[in-house]
C-alpha cells in the first residue's frame, strides 16, 4: 500500500493502483462515479492506493461489495498463503478432484506457466518475423537486380577504366548491406517505440528493452544483406564490358 489501508475494503471502499490514481487524479477520500449492469449507477469512495500489480489489476473491492453488485459471480482465481505448501496443495487437489477444469498451482508453477505463455507468444512473433525477413530479402534481391540492370552501362564504364570483378561484387554487396541495415534500424526504432507504448498502456510494473537481442538482429540483417547480394553481385561482375558499354 502507498496510501490508505486494506481495511477500507471492509467498508465497501475502492482500492486503485498508483498508475490509475495518477492518470485519473485520484487520492484517498475521492468519490468516483461507477455503474453496474445489475444495480445501476452509484458512487464509491477511494479507500487506498497500492503499487501496480499485474495479478490484482487496477481496481480492487471487498467481497461483500462485489457480491452485492453481481449475480452469482464465479471466482477467476483463489490465492492461498500457507507454510506447508506441498501439504496444502495436495489437500486442495483432493477436494477439487470433482472439478477437472480447476487448476491448482504453487507460486513457482504459476510463474512458470506465465513465462511459458509469454515464450509461446514470442515464438509466434519470431516465426512471423522470419517470414517478414524472407519477404524483405526477396525485395532486396529484386531492388539490386533492377539497380544492376539500370546501371549496366555505368558498370561497363567502371570495368573499362580498371575496376576489377571483385570490386564490382563488393560495390553491390555494400549497397545491399546499407539497404538492409537501414531497414533494420528503422524497424528497431519503430518496433521498440511501439513496444514501450504497449507496455505503458498495459500498465505493467517494469519495461525491459532487450538491447543484446536488438544488436544481434542488426548484425544478422547485415549478414542477410550479404546473402541477398550474392546473385545480383555475381550478375554485375559477369557483365561483358563491351556489351555493357554499348547498352543504351
Amino acid at each position: 500500500m502507498k496510501a490508505g489501508s486494506t481495511g477500507a475494503l471492509a467498508h465497501d471502499e475502492l482500492l486503485v493502483d498508483s498508475s490509475t490514481a495518477k492518470s485519473d487524479h485520484l487520492f484517498v477520500g475521492s468519490a468516483v462515479p461507477v455503474k453496474f449492469a445489475l444495480t445501476g449507477p452509484s458512487t464509491i469512495r477511494i479507500g487506498g492506493i497500492y503499487k501496480p500489480n499485474a495479478l490484482v489489476g487496477s481496481y480492487l473491492v471487498g467481497q461483500d461489495f462485489y457480491l452485492s453488485h453481481y449475480r452469482r459471480p464465479l471466482p477467476g482465481a483463489v490465492l492461498l498463503s500457507a507454510n506447508d505448501t506441498a501439504k496444502v496443495q495436495s489437500e486442495v487437489e483432493r477436494v477439487l478432484t470433482a472439478y477437472p477444469t480447476v487448476q491448482v498451482q504453487t507460486r513457482s508453477q504459476f510463474e512458470k506457466s506465465r513465462i511459458s505463455s509469454v515464450n509461446q507468444l514470442l515464438t509466434l512473433v519470431y516465426a512471423l518475423l522470419a517470414l517478414a525477413v524472407l519477404v524483405a530479402l526477396i525485395g532486396v534481391v529484386n531492388t539490386l537486380m533492377l539497380s544492376v540492370f539500370e546501371r549496366t552501362r555505368e558498370i561497363g564504364l567502371l570495368r573499362a577504366v580498371g575496376m576489377k570483378r571483385h570490386q564490382v561484387r563488393a560495390m553491390v554487396r555494400s549497397e545491399s548491406v546499407i539497404l538492409s541495415v537501414f531497414g533494420a534500424l528503422i524497424g528497431i526504432l519503430i518496433g521498440t517505440s511501439m513496444g514501450v507504448a504497449l507496455v505503458s498502456a498495459l500498465k505493467l510494473t517494469a519495461t525491459s528493452v532487450p538491447v543484446p537481442s536488438l544488436v544481434v538482429f542488426l548484425v544478422l540483417s547485415a549478414l542477410l544483406g550479404l546473402v541477398a547480394a550474392t546473385w545480383p553481385a555475381r550478375r554485375a561482375a559477369r557483365l561483358d564490358v563491351l556489351a555493357a558499354i554499348a547498352t543504351e
